[in-house]
């Protein structure tokens, strides 16, 4: 489990990131936003029987989904 931490650690900073983006209020022309996904080789490792990079995928999308659709 310790070794997992990290990787949720930084799943839940994404979450609350994309949490905040969605709750300003920014003018479309200055909205610039840019995600960075980790697609090394140690994200092919799993949690629960699951790849990382499966659930980072699959965080990044919710996140995208969520945000105002003029950032």
């Amino acid at each position: 489990m310790q070794r997992h931490f990290g990787f949720i650690f930084l799943m839940v900073l994404l979450v609350c990131g994309a949490s905040l983006l969605s709750a300003a209020t920014v003018a479309a022309d200055s909205a610039k936003v840019v995600f960075v996904l980790d697609a090394s080789g140690s994200m092919w490792g799993q949690i629960d029987g699951k790849a990382k990079i499966v659930i980072a995928k699959e965080v990044l999308n919710n996140l995208i989904d969520g945000l105002p659709q003029d950032l």
